[in-house]
């Protein structure tokens, strides 16, 4: 049995498409609630635990029947639970999303740009709390590594992230497995759009976006009559709910042909956006929005992200129309530069590929989970 944790969040749903498709009458799940209600996971058939319940040790059962445990994502009450997985001597996979690796050993990368990072400094209230101690203190960062370290295995978004943690921190030892599972794709239904008008600016409201920088580019910019998309419908509290307005304030000033995507969207209704986009710009300085990329490859789109990113050098080395914001700066017609038939071609099989589960290591999670139960029938008898 493969027990999985995820959070309250829109991957949810995708997470238990794929591996009921790959794993069927194999999988239970508990989602970790917040402080208040859910936004995203509706389902009475979920087990469903929150902060007192994990410290009253009330997901042990779940544990205990369980062969492998896999975190889909990694904060500190997660990582109570997976210790405890080990003690039990079960099989724990860390399934990355991005910002759970990067703030844990990936720290030395400069996400903000300065006009980003100036705005933050005046919205963004730093109170001390002992979520934030635990999560940025040096010696509570080497003590949760090494608690990471009694992990089993890996999955970072793109493989090249596995070798990036481990030529940043050595003594990382998780092995490498991949979860890329084969998953529907329906909802990239592709019309051809031949009249595309769009251009799609960041994947959501977090501040990784430098959407402040961004706009700096985008004035100098010739759009023409294309409309700009930006998606922000989440992160979603107080302080962002700040960010969101002056993002707007900022926008009208500058006269831009910006619509603010606020709400979340169906899956397939995101992806008609999508379609008719003939670029993208993603300020992001880490790995960061790539099922959006991902998405808009496979419509055709051309794809511009800052040089340092490791996403942009992963892309690089397979795709086409994967350009840096650098050259969109000394080349602003490229923004307007459709690609090619042929290139969208190649871009679309890649996408295919991914969503097809290309080189993933199904038969090594089989194995992972027959193995245990069979030593677990053998203890048995």
């Amino acid at each position: 049995m493969i027990l999985h944790l995820c959070g309250d969040d829109k991957f949810f749903n995708n997470i238990r498409e794929i591996y009921e498709r790959n794993f069927p009458n194999e999988n239970e799940y508990i989602v970790l609630k917040g402080k208040k209600h859910n936004k995203y996971v509706f389902d009475q058939n979920i087990r469903y635990i929150g902060y007192l319940q994990i410290l009253l040790l009330q997901y042990r059962k779940y544990i205990e029947k369980s062969d492998i445990v896999i975190s889909h994502g990694l904060d500190n009450s997660r990582l109570l639970i997976l210790l405890y997985a080990k003690v039990r001597r079960k099989i724990v996979i860390w399934r990355g999303f991005g910002d759970d690796y990067y703030k844990l050993y990936l720290r030395h990368i400069e996400l903000y740009d300065s006009m980003t990072k100036e705005i933050i400094d005046k919205i963004s209230k730093r109170r001390i709390t002992l979520q934030r101690i635990i999560n940025y203190n040096k010696v509570c960062l080497y003590i949760k590594r090494l608690l990471v370290n009694r992990f089993d295995y890996f999955y970072p978004v793109i493989p090249t992230e596995y070798k990036l943690i481990r030529n940043w921190y050595p003594q990382f030892r998780l092995k490498y497995i991949n979860l890329g599972f084969k998953r529907s794709i329906d909802f990239l239904i592709n019309t051809n759009i031949s009249d595309k008008k769009y251009i799609l600016l960041g994947n959501s409201a977090a501040y990784e976006n430098n959407h402040m920088d961004i706009f700096e580019i985008i004035k100098r910019l010739d759009l023409g009559n294309f409309k700009i998309f930006m998606p922000i419908s989440y992160p979603s509290n107080k302080e962002y709910e700040k960010y969101k307005a002056r993002l707007k304030d900022i926008s009208k000033e500058k006269k831009s042909n910006i619509e603010y995507l606020e709400n979340f969207m169906p899956i397939d209704e995101y992806s008609k956006i999508l379609e008719g986009c003939i670029s993208a710009i993603m300020g992001h300085h880490r790995q960061q929005a790539a099922g959006n990329i991902y998405m808009l490859l496979f419509h055709g789109a051309r794809i511009f992200l800052y040089e340092d990113n490791p996403l942009y050098h992963y892309l690089k080395d397979n795709l086409i129309g994967i350009n840096t914001i650098e050259e969109l700066k000394s080349d602003p017609v490229l923004i307007k530069t459709e690609l090619k038939p042929s290139e969208k071609n190649i871009n679309r099989q890649f996408v295919i590929d991914i969503y097809n589960g290309y080189k993933n290591d199904f038969e090594l999670l089989n194995e992972l989970n027959n193995r245990t139960k069979n030593e677990k029938n053998s203890y048995i008898h």
